[in-house]
């Protein structure tokens, strides 16, 4: 399974990006084969429907757990549509993120945790 780590870098000791549809890249992290690739994100910059656009970002990469600090009913919606795992309120780097999920100390989310556009304010 793809793992995807809202990152504000493109390695495990990088940080989390506590922002889902704004977040500068994905770590995704493949439980199958190890492997680990990074995800730039370009609709952190749009003006509107950052969400949405980065939760189809995510289908098209084939995930199936999102490790993300916040994500908005938008967001949360393809997500949960399309089957996505999503486990909340991470916090310090990738690397550590992805041991809790593999420790099944993360989450699982069953709503948003912000509003619409939260990410816009930083």
């Amino acid at each position: 399974m793809k793992i995807a780590v809202s990152a504000q870098g493109v390695s495990l000791k990088d940080p989390v990006d506590p922002r889902f549809g704004r977040c500068r890249h994905f770590v995704v992290y493949d439980s199958d084969t190890g492997s680990l690739t990074a995800v730039a994100n370009p609709s952190g910059e749009t003006s509107g429907g950052a969400g949405i656009q980065t939760a189809q970002l995510l289908v098209n990469q084939a995930v199936g757990a999102v490790l993300v600090g916040n994500v908005g009913p938008n967001a949360f919606k393809v997500l949960n549509a399309a089957g996505i795992k999503v486990y909340g309120g991470i916090k310090g780097n990738v690397e550590n993120s992805l041991e809790l999920f593999k420790e099944k100390k993360l989450n699982l989310m069953s709503d948003p945790n912000v509003s619409s556009h939260a990410g816009m304010r930083g």
